[in-house]
């Protein structure tokens, strides 16, 4: 008998088993996956090199923060004061993030652009205001934009199914959302923006674009699921709903 209640769940539920298990990974995942594994196409048939990545990935981080901006604006976690402070933190994370984002850009362009001395460029003619023309140039050559398009459908694919349909607004807290970003962005980027330097270097090789295009998805995928597991959205778990349903001290998660 202490067998079966050290199993039960509070208030005598029987812990679920079989397909929904911690192990199973949800849909946005797959989703985040499959975009991931996308700009492999553009490596192996429109001969893109590593600085069409980077910036690709760069561009990324853009929508990621335009979908942020709404993910703050419905955060419904905290107390009266956070919840209605959501307002002012707003427009101050839109120029934060803008700037920190359009910075890391020109450093991409700097270190791995056409005119970068590792491409035997002579960096003179360098200028970080051209990284808007460079993108808008590279959005009309093959599979480009489609690549991005797909990218930024994945992250809105992940902003309604978990954030939106599974409730996990009702736990996130604006100021913890804040900087969350961030984190992506110094973590991931540190790490392919090292990655495809060596590339540049290397003269972009097949075999070390593949590499990295992987080992970016492997990180995307752990930040990812660190994310679900923080908002209250575990895989093959329960929404941030039903388990605040169950327990008030799990709205305190992101404490």
């Amino acid at each position: 008998m202490n067998g079966l209640e050290s199993r039960l769940l509070p208030g005598g539920r029987v812990p679920r088993r079989g397909g929904a298990g911690r192990g199973r990974l949800p849909p946005s995942a797959w989703s985040l996956i499959f975009s991931n594994i996308l700009p492999l196409a553009g490596v192996l048939f429109w001969d893109w090199d590593a600085f069409s990545l980077l910036l690709l990935f760069w561009m990324e981080n853009v929508v990621i923060g335009v979908i942020h901006i709404f993910r703050l604006a419905l955060a419904e976690g905290g107390s009266r004061a956070e919840r209605y402070g959501r307002f002012f933190l707003i427009p101050f994370f839109a120029v934060h993030y803008g700037l920190f984002t359009f910075v890391h850009g020109v450093f991409v362009l700097a270190l791995c652009g056409p005119d970068s001395p590792l491409r035997g460029g002579s960096g003179a003619g360098f200028n970080p205001m051209d990284l808007p023309y460079i993108v808008l140039s590279r959005l009309r050559e093959g599979g480009f934009g489609a690549a991005l398009a797909v990218l930024a459908a994945s992250h809105m694919f992940s902003f309604v199914s978990d954030y939106i349909l599974k409730g996990e607004y009702k736990a996130a807290r604006a100021k913890d959302l804040m900087v969350r970003p961030y984190g992506r962005v110094v973590a991931l980027h540190l790490a392919i923006l090292g990655g495809g330097i060596l590339a540049v270097f290397m003269g972009s090789p097949l075999w070390i674009l593949v590499l990295l295009v992987l080992f970016k998805t492997l990180l995307d995928l752990k930040a990812h699921l660190k994310e679900r597991r923080l908002l209250g959205s575990p895989p093959g778990g329960a929404s941030a709903a039903s388990m605040g349903r169950g327990s008030g001290a799990d709205t305190h998660a992101l404490s």
